[in-house]
């Protein structure tokens, strides 16, 4: 085989490579898509004592029990929890259910960088 062709071949496979690795990442928001639904995955005690003014609690315990949201999965939702460890779990959990575009935006005091307000 010639080395051109060899060395073309090579750098299909890294364009491929780099376009998939791309393509896996989570987008770099600053505010999230009209539409998303955001769920609090907190107890009922920590949702009342404050919470995303337009999130819904669905805890991370629901989840874990085989209990999701009636949402469409092509729709977009987005959980936070706080301190991030349960909003991680819950966006694995959302992901293996099916739920095809799920954002983790980690801690409640990180759920401003979108441009969301708490109330307490």
């Amino acid at each position: 085989m010639k080395p051109w062709v060899i060395g073309l071949i090579v750098v299909a496979i890294a364009g491929a490579l780099v376009f998939v690795y791309f393509k896996n990442q989570p987008p770099d928001m600053t505010s999230l898509p009209d539409g998303t639904t955001i769920y609090d995955t907190r107890t009922a005690d920590e949702y009342a004592t404050s919470h995303v003014t337009s999130a819904e609690l669905w805890p991370l315990s629901d989840l874990q029990a085989g209990k999701f949201p009636t949402v469409n999965k092509d729709a977009w939702v987005a959980v936070y929890s706080q301190s991030s460890n349960r909003s991680k779990e819950s966006a694995d959990l959302l992901k293996k259910a099916g739920y095809k575009h799920v954002i983790d935006m980690h801690s409640i005091e990180d759920t401003a960088n979108y441009g969301l307000s708490i109330v307490r």
